[in-house]
């Protein structure tokens, strides 16, 4: 079986090389954070990104309108952000023995391919949305 979600897939990671000297794009703020700078996604062709690996992944399709929904951000501590609207499907294992009172648990999993554990760590953040 799988799952599929509609998500804004977002890799936050810093990278001391940057140098940030003017800060002329405030528009995007969170609460007790630096304000991001907007980026323009040409410049990721140069940096160097995290290679995030999705663990039992199905399929990964990105929501176009007019163009990718996508979007890279950098903050005043070096803190980049890249953010990418998606549709992520998942395969879930899953067991019946005790239908119909069984409980399913799916885990998404985040990882690297090249790298160990203990040079790229991935923790899970999420947004609650306001209803």
């Amino acid at each position: 079986f799988s799952v599929t979600l509609n998500a804004y897939f977002i890799v936050k990671w810093r990278d001391t090389r940057v140098i940030v000297t003017d800060n002329f794009n405030q528009s995007l703020h969170q609460d007790n954070s630096q304000p991001l700078t907007a980026l323009n996604l040409a410049i990721l062709k140069d940096l160097w990104m995290p290679d995030v690996e999705i663990r039992n992944l199905q399929s990964f399709q990105t929501h176009t309108i007019l163009s990718k929904l996508e979007g890279f951000w950098v903050d005043d501590e070096q803190n980049l952000m890249h953010a990418l609207a998606s549709r992520i499907t998942f395969i879930c294992p899953m067991r019946f023995n005790s239908f119909p009172m069984d409980v399913q648990v799916c885990t998404f999993q985040v990882g690297s391919f090249n790298y160990a554990m203990d040079k790229l760590i991935f923790t899970d953040e999420f947004i609650p949305t306001k209803e």
